[in-house]
C-alpha cells in the first residue's frame, strides 16, 4: 500500500503544482482587478468582473488538462464541461447575450450617468444604478423602476442635460386679453422664480381661449419638480394680481355673477403662506441623490489621491510620511464609500 502511494506522488506533483498556480492566479487576478483600486466605479467594476470570470474559466480548463488521469478520461471531462457550458449559453443566449451587449453599448456611448434624469416612454426618473443587464431609475413617487438595457437601446430616451433644462407652464386666456399684455406678465412670472432667458409662445388658438406657454432655463435640473410647481404658482399670482382671468381649458359652468365679479381668488399675504421644509426632489429622489453624491465623492477622492501621489514623487524625505498618511486615509474613505454604495444596492434589491 505504501509503495503504491509512493508511486502516485510523482504523478500528483505536477497536478498539485498546476492547481496551486491556478489558485494563485485567480487570487492575484481578483486582487488586481477588483481589490487593488477601491475607487472603481460601477462601469469599471462590471467589466472587470467579466474579465475575472474569463480568467477563472481558463484556469478550470488548465486544471482539468493537468489531472493525473488517462488522456481519454481528460478528453471526456473537457467534452462534458464544453457541453454544459454550451447548453447554458444556448438556453440563455437569447436574453442574456442581448442584454449584455446592450449594456456594453450603453457604456460605450456614455449618454447618461448615475444621478441624471432619464425619460423613456411613460417612465421618468433619476438614474440610481447602471448594471450590465438593467438600468434602475427612481420615479417621482420615490418608487424604483428597473429598465432592461435591451429596452433602452431599442427605444428612444431623453436625458436631462446637467448644464440645465427648459421648464415650461401652459395657461389658457380669453381672446379679450391682448397678447401684448400677457407676454410681459408671463415673462415676469418666470423671472420671479429665477429662470434664465425666459420666452413666451402662443401654442394654440382654441374655440374659447388662447393657449400660452412660458418657458425658461433652469440651470440646476435637480430642482426641476419644485421649479415647475413654483412656475405654475407664479403664473397664477401674476395673472390674478393683474386682474386677468384664466380661461383654460374653458368655462363650462353657467351661473349669474353679481356686480360683474370675476373668478380671481383673494390674494394671500406672503407671511401667511406655508413654505414646505422639504422639496419634492428631497423626498422623491432620495436614493438617486445618494447614489449621485457617492459617485461624485469617489471621483473627488480619486483626483485627490492622484494629485497627492504626484506630490509624493517630488516631495522631500521629511514630507513623504505625511503625504503617504493622507493617501492612506483617502483610500480608506474610498473603500468605505464603496462598501456603503454596495450596501445601498443590496438593500434596494
Amino acid at each position: 500500500m505504501l509503495d503504491q502511494l509512493l508511486q502516485l506522488i510523482p504523478k500528483a506533483l505536477p497536478f498539485t503544482a498546476v492547481l496551486l498556480a491556478m489558485a494563485l492566479t485567480v487570487t492575484f487576478a481578483h486582487w488586481a482587478l477588483l481589490r487593488r483600486d477601491p475607487l472603481l466605479g460601477y462601469e469599471a467594476r462590471r467589466s472587470r468582473q467579466l474579465v475575472l470570470l474569463a480568467v477563472v474559466a481558463v484556469c478550470v480548463v488548465l486544471t482539468i488538462i493537468a489531472l493525473p488521469l488517462p488522456v481519454s478520461t481528460r478528453e471526456q471531462l473537457l467534452s462534458l464541461v464544453g457541453l454544459v457550458t454550451t447548453a447554458v449559453i444556448g438556453l440563455s443566449s437569447t436574453t442574456f447575450v442581448a442584454h449584455a451587449m446592450a449594456g456594453f453599448m450603453l457604456r460605450s456611448t456614455k449618454s447618461f450617468h448615475v444621478g441624471d434624469f432619464l425619460k423613456i416612454g411613460d417612465h421618468f426618473g433619476r438614474v440610481t444604478e447602471r448594471g450590465l443587464m438593467h438600468t434602475e431609475i427612481q420615479t417621482e413617487d420615490r418608487d424604483l423602476t428597473t429598465l432592461p438595457n435591451l429596452h433602452l437601446i431599442t427605444h428612444p430616451y431623453t436625458v436631462v442635460r446637467a448644464s440645465g433644462t427648459i421648464v415650461s407652464a401652459e395657461v389658457g386666456l380669453g381672446y379679450g386679453v391682448h397678447h401684448a399684455v400677457v407676454e410681459p406678465l408671463l415673462l415676469s412670472a418666470a423671472r420671479q422664480i429665477g429662470l434664465g432667458e425666459p420666452f413666451v409662445r402662443v401654442m394654440a388658438l382654441n374655440d374659447f381661449s388662447v393657449t400660452y406657454r412660458v418657458s425658461g432655463l433652469l440651470k440646476d435640473p435637480q430642482q426641476m419638480l419644485t421649479t415647475r410647481s413654483r412656475l405654475h404658482n407664479a403664473v397664477l399670482d401674476t395673472l390674478h394680481g393683474n386682474e386677468i382671468e384664466i380661461m383654460s381649458p374653458t368655462f363650462m359652468v353657467q351661473r349669474p355673477q353679481p356686480n360683474h365679479s370675476s373668478e380671481i381668488p383673494e390674494s394671500v399675504r406672503k407671511k401667511d403662506r406655508v413654505t414646505p421644509k422639504a422639496t419634492a426632489e428631497d423626498v422623491a429622489f432620495d436614493k438617486a441623490e445618494a447614489a449621485s453624491e457617492k459617485e461624485k465623492e469617489v471621483l473627488t477622492l480619486a483626483e485627490k489621491i492622484k494629485r497627492l501621489e504626484g506630490e509624493l514623487r517630488e516631495a522631500d524625505s521629511d514630507q513623504k510620511p505625511q503625504i503617504s498618511e493622507k493617501i492612506e486615509q483617502l483610500k480608506e474613505r474610498a473603500e468605505q464609500v464603496e462598501r456603503e454604495r454596495n450596501g445601498d444596492e443590496g438593500d434596494a434589491k
